[in-house]
């Protein structure tokens, strides 16, 4: 469990000493992870709700699992995002 503090589409969250804003992207994908919806398509469920249909040329499931990656980098979530944060 991680400080966060929510600011509509945006969050900020404590991680060790560090305070990262997360994007609304990001978010959306750190909501759905700590919310349950941990598997890749639950996610990428919660950024279409957030953000809209992408661009017909992006991936909505590439997108996502690299959102999922980047949140474990930086230790928001376990592994690539398919278990809990």
């Amino acid at each position: 469990m991680h400080d966060v503090y929510d600011d509509g589409d945006e969050c900020v969250v404590f991680v060790g000493d560090d305070v990262l804003a997360l994007s609304v992207r990001a978010t959306a994908a750190y909501r759905a992870v700590s919310g349950g919806h941990g598997s890749v398509e639950g996610v990428a469920r919660a950024l279409q709700e957030a953000l809209g249909e992408p661009p017909p040329d992006v991936a909505l499931l590439d997108v996502t699992n690299e959102t999922l990656r980047e949140l474990a980098e930086i230790g928001l979530i376990k592994g690539s995002g398919r278990g809990r944060g």
